[in-house]
């Protein structure tokens, strides 16, 4: 006679390990020796593979010098100076950040059989194989969000006034890692944050307000701190090399004037879903002095490619 049900067994840990571990491998199966190639397009891929050669900032200004955020392209430089394939990493990442996800739900209630099956079907969804398949900053960035998750979620079964400002650096790195990945993921974790703090209130009984105040803002000093102390440094590190304090060049003064006064030329047949036309290029360069000096450029060799682009995206010619 077993001493084990059989539920028993589905419910073991082990039973997640060994499912999790079946999936993995065939999913390393089938990309094992995949490589990738940056799309040469008017697109971010090239961009990044190049600012990832020069790590960022050991190059001369150009176009492509801090065009975007700086972790991915740093992240991309350290991944080729160890040898390891960039495909084979993203893979890696995704997996281990699901794997750590479902984990975490596991440990907190979830059934091992179905935390198991949703692990293999999470890392075989064919949306993986085209996200891991580009050079972009997509993949880290879902990967990291799935890691910010699975840290905030043991705090739901924490006290509030027993969790201090450190237990939150994990959780503060990693927003601050995806924040300078892809400027839009504080928000992010502000909101799941948030949850945190509702449920917390909701489920226990606190002390005085005045009490939870001061414990929310010490806690909150875990969480901003790493973000606020790594923009800082991007910003001195950019200052040092450029001569801008700023996180990127998008983020710039001039860069946000430019686009918002092009913005203000209306084409005689505006689209609401189109940035800029091509007519309202056109307009430009003949009241803007400083866009006219880039006309030969734009027509040379950039422009016809971010046309094509849009028009295999708008279907409209006239657009850019």
């Amino acid at each position: 006679m077993f001493q084990t049900s059989p539920w028993q067994i589905l419910q073991s840990k082990r039973t997640f390990y060994f499912i999790a571990a079946v999936g993995f491998l065939f999913k390393y199966w089938l990309v094992l020796g995949e490589e990738i190639e940056p799309f040469y397009r008017p697109a971010d891929d090239l961009i990044y593979a190049q600012l990832a050669e020069s790590w960022y900032w050991w190059a001369e200004y150009s176009a492509y010098s801090f065009l975007r955020p700086p972790i991915w392209p740093l992240v991309m430089a350290v991944v080729d100076y160890l040898g390891v394939p960039l495909r084979l990493f993203q893979e890696l990442l995704l997996c281990g950040s699901s794997f750590v996800l479902i984990n975490c739900f596991r440990k907190n209630g979830l059934n091992a059989l179905t935390a198991g099956l949703c692990f293999v079907l999470i890392i075989h969804h064919p949306g993986w194989l085209l996200l891991a398949n580009r050079t972009l900053r997509e993949c880290f960035y879902v990967s990291l969000l799935l890691i910010l998750v699975a840290q905030l979620v043991p705090f739901a079964n924490r006290r509030l006034m027993t969790v201090r400002w450190h237990h939150l650096l994990p959780v503060g790195i990693t927003s601050a890692l995806l924040w300078y990945t892809r400027e839009e993921t504080i928000n992010i974790a502000v909101i799941l944050a948030t949850f945190i703090f509702i449920f917390w209130l909701l489920r226990q009984e606190l002390p005085r307000w005045s009490k939870v105040v001061r414990q929310l803002l010490w806690v909150s000093l875990g969480l901003l701190g790493p973000v606020i102390i790594t923009g800082l440094t991007i910003r001195t590190a950019n200052y040092a090399r450029h001569g801008l304090f700023i996180p990127h060049e998008f983020a710039g003064v001039s860069f946000k004037r430019v686009f918002k006064q092009l913005m203000q030329i209306r084409p005689q047949d505006p689209k609401p879903w189109a940035t800029v036309e091509q007519e309202s290029l056109e307009l430009a360069y003949e009241v803007s002095p400083t866009l006219s000096s880039i006309r030969e450029a734009l027509s040379d060799r950039v422009g016809p490619r971010w046309a094509a682009v849009s028009i295999g995206q708008t279907k409209d010619p006239n657009e850019i």
